[in-house]
């Protein structure tokens, strides 16, 4: 009898067994990652151990109020989440009748998309050969998607938590600059303040 290779152990997984794994690291729960991929929770923790045993390493560590992923499922949720970024790119061209057409993935911050994104995605809704999918969100969570290859390019701005590894990873170049104001009541403190700090404005409540 010899034993099975690496790749062998595999063949039995599936792209569903993948979804499960990629939700179970973006949600942290079993339950709900049952519900996203719509399969009962049972059929999730049986798909969770059938993969951890083809894969050979334990994926999550099991906790009362949830699942953290191991050490060892690092490797194995960056490969995963490429095979299904490959996945999803495959069916939109399969589902693109007319003809296959390059799909842009572009992220911007919500404020960009009410200004700047309107114009971009009006010029480029009439040309031939281009596909545009627009996502808003968070400078956080678009750098994150966007250095997962996610998205291929976001619309935001560069601040100090974006992290020197992130501006060495990407191009960037400035598209329009744009001023912050702060608005008072009149009967607010710091409205009637001749000389307001940095600091006083840090620790007042607004609202963004």
């Amino acid at each position: 009898m010899t034993a099975k290779t690496p790749a062998a152990r595999l063949d039995t997984l599936r792209i569903r067994h993948f979804e499960l794994i990629q939700k179970l690291a973006e949600l942290g729960s079993m339950r709900r990652a049952a519900e996203a991929i719509h399969v009962s929770q049972p059929a999730a923790s049986a798909m969770l151990k059938e993969a951890e045993a083809r894969l050979g390493v334990a994926l999550f560590h099991r906790h009362r109020t949830g699942v953290v992923p191991t050490a060892e499922a690092e490797p194995v949720l960056r490969r995963v989440r490429f095979l299904l970024g490959e996945v999803q790119g495959l069916t939109e061209d399969l589902l693109d009748s007319r003809r296959r057409r390059p799909l842009v993935r572009i992220g911007a911050v919500p404020h960009a998309m009410l200004g700047v994104m309107q114009e971009f995605a009006a010029h480029w809704s009439g040309k031939e050969g281009v596909r545009l999918r627009l996502e808003d969100g968070p400078t956080s969570a678009l750098v994150e998607k966007l250095l997962r290859g996610d998205l291929d390019a976001i619309v935001a701005p560069l601040t100090p938590e974006a992290g020197t590894s992130f501006t060495s990873a990407v191009k960037s170049r400035p598209l329009y600059s744009e001023s912050i104001v702060i608005a008072a009541s009149v009967k607010n403190p710091l409205a009637k303040a001749k000389n307001v700090s940095l600091d006083d404005l840090e620790k007042a409540d607004w609202v963004l």
